[in-house]
């Protein structure tokens, strides 16, 4: 691995979510609300969840 590839993926993982249609609906019109795509909206939410605790 080159040390670019190290860089970039140190402290970087692969999630992935099983929603239900109408959750991935909601989510979706709250994304585009506040003009986010929907992964980057999720994360923003785990991350907000987080940092309460």
């Amino acid at each position: 691995m080159l040390d670019t590839e190290k860089r970039e993926s140190k402290g970087s993982n692969l999630t992935q979510l099983r929603l239900s249609d109408r959750q991935k609906e909601e989510l979706q019109k709250k994304a585009d609300d506040v003009g986010l795509p929907l992964t980057q909206y999720i994360v923003y939410l785990i991350t907000k969840d987080l940092k309460k605790k």
